[in-house]
């Protein structure tokens, strides 16, 4: 039900407890309990999306190295910086996977400079999104593996 309450609050998050009750075939109640442990575990957070690049912004996704540190202590110096709006530990050949955005190019290039500040920044490989054809949805998820609505474990 998790699963299925994610999905149709991912098409349109300001439906009603009533509407999602009906859709789900379940009380209302069921509906909020569940959509506050949803939100109370940090499963779900409900927010406003919009594409940046139409907005003007530059978008930028940011490969991190990391020597003498620990990348999680990298990672968790980086959590302040209000451009970068993700931050994760990744495996391969980086160690941090970051996106941010910045209102223009003067803007990254100081973004640029306060990460290579940071203790144990090693280098950063930076990729500028120049038109962005599919973002992060937990429909566009759907059909990976341990996505599916029909996974028992939901």
């Amino acid at each position: 039900m998790d699963r299925e309450l994610i999905q149709l609050l991912a098409r349109d998050g300001r439906r009603s407890f009533a509407a999602l009750s009906e859709e789900l075939g379940v009380s209302q109640s069921t509906v909020r309990t569940r959509l506050a442990k949803l939100r109370e575990d940090d499963t779900l957070q409900i927010v406003a999306l919009c594409n940046a690049l139409l907005l003007g912004h530059q978008v930028v996704r940011l490969l991190l190295r990391v020597r003498n540190l620990t990348p999680r202590s990298v990672a968790d110096s980086l959590l302040g910086i209000h451009q970068i709006n993700h931050v994760a530990l990744v495996t391969g050949s980086h160690d941090l996977y970051l996106e941010a955005t910045c209102r223009d190019q003067n803007q990254l290039i100081d973004l640029m400079d306060e990460i290579r500040r940071q203790p144990g920044v090693a280098s950063i490989q930076p990729i500028i999104v120049t038109s962005l054809a599919k973002d992060y949805t937990w429909e566009g998820l759907r059909g990976t593996a341990g996505q599916s609505i029909s996974d028992p474990g939901k």
